[in-house]
């Protein structure tokens, strides 16, 4: 006879891990929806971010002096940015002009 109370982490959304990696080029974060280009350009030192990512990562390479690596993104840096943008009601408020005047 199966059981019929309810589970309860039945409807719950999947957590975040402690640490994210780069999505596969092409596709979206699963948590995010950031593409791996956004991410990139929060996570990488570059022109971009003035060589200081607003979002926190670290870098795994299989041997000394690789040039390739595993980037992981720090989801609690991340989330602390995506927190710290402006509302789109903020922006739409902002950026919304008053009607003509007479």
């Amino acid at each position: 006879m199966p059981n019929s109370a309810p589970e309860n982490n039945a409807h719950q959304p999947p957590r975040m891990p402690i640490f994210l990696r780069l999505p596969k080029p092409k596709e979206r974060c699963e948590y995010t929806g950031m593409s791996r280009t956004t991410m990139c350009e929060l996570t990488v030192p570059s022109e971009i971010n003035n060589f200081a990512p607003p979002v926190k990562s670290h870098v795994q390479t299989t041997r000394t002096g690789a040039k390739r690596g595993i980037r992981f993104v720090d989801s609690e840096s991340l989330l602390a940015y995506i927190r710290s943008l402006p509302a789109r009601a903020e922006i739409d408020a902002s950026t919304h002009k008053a009607g003509p005047s007479n």
